[in-house]
């Protein structure tokens, strides 16, 4: 079992302060995200803002998304959005972004000046109030994808104010075409697709904001690191047990029920305060949770899942080429002088 840290009790400067996951539906893993999250932090609540499905999931609080007051930026957003990541659905990629809505409307209801935003796939390992109060001289705390999208999977809001700025931001974007197409341009794909995301969004916003945003480094020289994901094994030491059949992830071990991973130039053991199991990654939550290290297990249990995945994967994989083909085709057909239809 995990052991979390030894705490004295919530400090009066950490009144202000929750963690918030907002979640739609009874995924088995969200579960193991909030207990996990909450045995790190006994003293701190931990709030899920959710639907009927999952009500019961919740290990401290529960806040009903559709009850929350929406503001008009949130109302203008729902509004606009335009879909523009054919690999994700509509429904889906536009709840992503909405949650940012979600998370200020909780951190006001809640009368949070500083929350830790925590994705559903996961598991916290680390006093996130502490973690909190150590990096206040940045309104908000990110880590990286890549160099068109920021990841804001574990991410400390230090200011509910840059919160406010980052919702406006979302709202005028899909107010206006030129920034729109602006940010196209920044994510286009093969065969004019496009990956407009809330990670594409929060970059933009700390590109353009005068509010202070620290990206975090996934691999320091100092200190304990934010896996920005598991099986982003660039400068770290590698898992497979079943090499050609799934991917590679990160090699860790647990110690007192901590994970470490390791750096593949010099074998040195790196903290991780958070791990993030993207895709079919999932299923090693429960496993890990429980301090559990890898091996061939594991790696069965990847694989089953790569196979249950496949039949779904390649339809939204045809369908989402399909559209962006009609698209071109749509394009070239339209008569000269006048602009092709808008997606």
């Amino acid at each position: 079992m995990t052991l979390a840290p030894a705490t004295s009790g919530r400090s009066a400067t950490d009144q202000a302060f929750g963690i918030v996951v907002v979640h739609r539906s009874p995924s088995p893993y969200l579960a193991v995200c909030l207990r996990q999250a909450k045995l790190w932090n006994p003293h701190c609540p931990v709030v899920l803002a959710g639907d009927a499905s999952n009500r019961s999931m919740a290990v401290d609080r529960f806040i009903a998304i559709d009850a929350l007051e929406r503001t008009p930026a949130h109302s203008s957003f729902l509004s606009d959005y335009r879909h523009y990541s054919p690999w994700q659905s509509q429904d889906w990629e536009r709840f992503c972004i909405e949650r940012w809505f979600v998370v200020l409307a909780v951190m006001r209801r809640e009368g949070w000046d500083h929350c830790l935003a925590l994705d559903s796939d996961v598991l916290l390992f680390c006093d996130a109030a502490s973690e909190s109060r150590d990096s206040r001289s940045a309104a908000v705390v990110l880590s990286r994808w890549d160099a068109q999208r920021a990841l804001p999977h574990c991410t400390y809001i230090n200011q509910r104010g840059a919160l406010e700025a980052f919702c406006d931001h979302i709202a005028a974007t899909y107010r206006s075409e030129s920034r729109l197409t602006a940010l196209k341009a920044r994510n286009q794909k093969k065969l004019d697709r496009y990956w407009i995301s809330d990670m594409s969004l929060w970059q933009d916003w700390a590109e353009r904001t005068s509010h202070r945003v620290q990206i975090r480094d996934p691999l320091p020289t100092a200190g304990a690191a934010y896996d920005s994901c598991i099986e982003t094994v660039e400068g770290f030491q590698r898992s497979n047990p079943l090499p050609l059949l799934v991917r590679p992830w990160k090699r860790i071990v647990f110690r007192q029920g901590r994970p470490l991973a390791f750096r593949r130039q010099d074998g040195r053991p790196l903290a991780l305060n958070c791990v993030h199991y993207h895709g079919r990654f999932k299923a090693l939550m429960e496993r890990h949770a429980r301090g559990r290290n890898d091996g061939l297990v594991a790696g069965l249990i990847l694989l089953r899942e790569k196979l249950k995945a496949y039949p779904p994967k390649l339809r939204r994989g045809a369908r989402g080429y399909g559209e962006a083909l009609r698209r071109r085709l749509r394009g070239r057909s339209a008569p000269a002088g006048q602009p092709s239809p808008r997606p």
